[in-house]
């Protein structure tokens, strides 16, 4: 279930929409299905995921976002959101590497 309650497509017109505060968001395939879980300044973060970007994620073809306005808060939320997705999935998204600690 994607964070918040509306998915918004992964378009720089969208993005440029969204604030440049703290949260955390994923990214979705187009099937829907989380592919990465992350957390920074929102509109920031996921203008990275583009093909120009430094953390491009071409994959991904949505996005869902909340907003903590706190780094800290984002940071544990992202953690939250790992932990919930390995014990319904018994593994990470696609493209998270880490590993929740």
């Amino acid at each position: 279930m994607p964070l918040g309650s509306n998915i918004w497509l992964l378009m720089k017109s969208v993005v440029h929409l969204e604030r440049d505060d703290y949260g955390v968001y994923e990214l979705l395939d187009r099937s829907d299905m989380i592919i990465y879980i992350g957390y920074g300044k929102i509109h920031c973060s996921l203008m990275e995921h583009f093909a120009d970007g430094k953390s491009p994620i071409i994959e991904a073809s949505s996005f869902s976002a909340e907003y903590t306005w706190d780094e800290e808060k984002a940071r544990s939320r992202k953690q939250e959101e790992l932990k919930k997705y390995y014990k319904k999935y018994n593994t990470y998204p696609k493209f998270n590497k880490q590993s929740v600690q």
